[in-house]
């Protein structure tokens, strides 16, 4: 999701991401146990595609002694990390700006873990991304973090956009649920080609369900088409579409798959979590 703007529909986008947000504890609570079993003594970890500052905060607070960056591409999800990092009193968070793809600010071999839950699968050149996580790893460094194996959210948000608009809606620049991600031979491909290893406890699954809310509130459907909503609003403003018309058509099309709740819209996923390594000098892994 990549929509940036400080409001849609009347509603702050950082609120519409709450959802989302909340959702999370359970990869971030993997990502944690990840790095805690492959490197209890980091001392530097570096966060990318944080958004609003995770897993980067809860490193920060279960690692205390260690420098935790956060990053990301968008300067306003920065600001909301190092909202979230004063917020939570913790002095060893630094926010950067970053492309996954050009890391150029942080120096080689100067990160004993680098973690990126759901980050990885947004780059649109995922080789220049990895080769780029292998510099900044120290020898023997982890890459750990989270990739969706099948997630709701993207193909019903399609669907629905695809009712609205009377027609097939576009492919997205960078399809997050393409085949390099969803496979797990194909991205594990693309690490050993960075020179990243499979570790104990790669590409373990696990399941989570976002509750969006009532699905015919306020904010349901907007967080749910939360990329989509800069369109949307050109809709209304053009007549072409109204909010009571797209909340029915999220309504329609998500209890067509099963995804309402007692009245809630429920979007279930699952992801992969990989953990993967940077060689050792002189040494095989």
């Amino acid at each position: 999701m990549s929509t940036f703007s400080v409001t849609a529909f009347g509603s702050p986008i950082a609120c519409l991401y709450e959802p989302f947000d909340r959702g999370m504890a359970q990869p971030i609570g993997d990502t944690l146990s990840s790095v805690k079993q492959l490197s209890p003594q980091a001392a530097n970890i570096l966060d990318l595609g944080s958004g609003p500052g995770e897993p980067g905060c809860t490193l920060a607070a279960a690692f205390p002694s260690a420098t935790v960056i956060c990053s990301d591409v968008a300067q306003a999800m920065a600001d909301i990390a190092s909202a979230r990092a004063k917020s939570k009193g913790l002095e060893n968070v630094a926010t950067m700006v970053l492309d996954l793809a050009d890391l150029s600010a942080i120096p080689s071999s100067s990160q004993d873990v680098a973690t990126a839950n759901f980050a990885i699968m947004t780059t649109a050149n995922l080789a220049d991304a990895l080769r780029e996580v292998e510099r900044v790893l120290r020898p023997g460094g982890f890459f750990i973090g989270t990739v969706w194996h099948s997630f709701s959210v993207p193909l019903l948000a399609s669907q629905v956009m695809t009712e609205l608009l009377h027609n097939p809606l576009e492919p997205p620049a960078v399809d997050p649920m393409r085949p390099t991600m969803t496979e797990p031979a194909l991205l594990d491909a693309a690490f050993a080609a960075a020179g990243l290893s499979a570790v104990e406890g790669h590409n373990t699954l696990g399941e989570i369900t976002f509750d969006l809310g009532p699905v015919l509130g306020p904010s349901a459907w907007k967080s749910l088409l939360i990329s989509h909503l800069a369109r949307l609003e050109l809709l209304e403003a053009s007549g072409a579409a109204t909010v009571e018309h797209i909340q029915a058509t999220v309504e329609k099309v998500a209890a067509a798959r099963g995804l309402i709740k007692e009245g809630r819209l429920q979007c279930p996923g699952i992801y992969r979590t990989f953990r993967t390594r940077k060689k050792r000098k002189g040494l095989s892994l």
